[in-house]
């Protein structure tokens, strides 16, 4: 009776609002992640005159298009446009509960540890004070998209860009998604060990010197390893998916994210033109667009439009519209693969004990199931 009492207290805790609350908010904890790891741009073009001090690089913020610029030196270690990375397997230290030594709490129950992960996986982010930290992201430059399309470009279609450059730069993007979606995994078997745990000592701390204990604690152990094994193993066949191909049928998403991009983009740019024209002294006057106010946004246009009419064409138009697709095909990818990630974890691993997974294989393990008829 006690073990038919964990196995409905395990379900009925995973039904509940809290449980359903702490993943949900992990869910979205991981989402802002993705938001921003969105590739930033360097929109530096001019070269460098001999003995003049390094330029400064406007990069494009992750978390919004016109955030106040952010200054810093360029670096040596700025990764060149590259291929799609080699498919890797997901560490499987994030996708199984290890039990440790049985650890016993004042109550009395048994604790589970989660899987042991590097310490600096979970310093804080500034932004959510949760499990993921800040990254490195991928970067994108005008230069090398240049220099990638001149790579690509068939003699005599010089004006088209070509398809492949668009799809390197975007499964690159998505390619910095690995880490994210491991501390996901990892954070998530621990909300449910917790909350298996809780379950087992309630349930069973009465008989925490009896043998039956020690072997409900054992499988129980197996069980939640196989089913991270398993889960991992899907939720990184849904990773590979995104590095593989590039694709949506999201065309509006699309289509609005990059308007946006673009003008954000196209914004920055310009200041940096004006700056390289000494048209401007400082580009860091320039605030969030957000911050201004309806005039100030209306002579920041009449400026805008001046220094068109005084610098010429920018010949980086194309790599500009090359970087503002991959950056809205990121935002379109990012908000499919929470998604994806969350439905299918809630559709297979939390779905499974819900529906008696956990109660079947334990009757069968400890010998509790009806004998089959003859």
């Amino acid at each position: 009776m006690s073990l038919k009492n964990f196995n409905a207290s395990v379900k009925s805790a995973v039904s509940e609002q809290a449980f359903e609350q702490k993943l949900k908010e992990h869910t979205e904890d991981f989402y802002r992640c993705l938001i921003q790891l969105k590739p930033k741009c360097n929109m530096v073009t001019e070269p460098r005159q001999v003995n003049q001090a390094p330029e400064t690089v406007i990069a494009i913020s992750d978390t919004s298009d016109d955030e106040p610029n952010k200054t810093k030196r360029p670096s040596s270690k700025d990764t060149p446009i590259a291929t799609t990375p080699k498919r890797r397997r997901l560490s499987r230290s994030y996708a199984m509960p290890i039990k440790a030594e049985t650890a016993t709490t004042p109550s009395g129950r048994v604790g589970f540890q989660s899987p042991a992960t590097p310490s600096v996986f979970y310093s804080p982010m500034v932004s959510t004070g949760h499990v993921f930290p800040r990254m490195s992201h991928f970067k994108l430059s005008l230069l090398q998209i240049q220099q990638q399309i001149k790579r690509t470009t068939r003699g005599g279609f010089s004006h088209i860009v070509p398809l492949e450059v668009h799809e390197g730069l975007c499964l690159r993007a998505v390619a910095e998604w690995e880490t994210p979606l491991m501390l996901y995994i990892s954070k998530a078997n621990e909300i449910l060990i917790a909350t298996v745990t809780k379950a087992l000592g309630e349930s069973l701390g009465d008989f925490s010197r009896r043998l039956i204990f020690k072997e409900s604690e054992e499988y129980l152990t197996t069980f939640l390893r196989e089913k991270g094994i398993e889960q991992t193993t899907r939720l990184e066949e849904i990773y590979n998916n995104e590095k593989y191909r590039v694709v949506t049928i999201n065309e509006q998403g699309l289509h609005n994210h990059k308007a946006k991009e673009k003008a954000g983009l196209e914004r920055f740019r310009l200041i940096r033109r004006a700056k390289a024209a000494e048209l401007v002294e400082d580009d860091r006057d320039f605030r969030d667009l957000e911050t201004l106010t309806p005039e100030e946004k209306l002579e920041e246009s009449k400026l805008f439009t001046r220094w068109l009419s005084q610098l010429p064409e920018d010949e980086f138009k194309r790599e500009i519209d090359v970087a503002a697709t991959v950056r809205s095909y990121y935002l379109v990818a990012a908000t499919r693969f929470t998604d994806a990630v969350s439905m299918d974890i809630n559709s297979h691993l939390f779905r499974s004990l819900r529906e008696g997974a956990l109660e079947n294989y334990l009757e069968q393990k400890l010998g509790l199931s009806p004998c089959p008829s003859k």
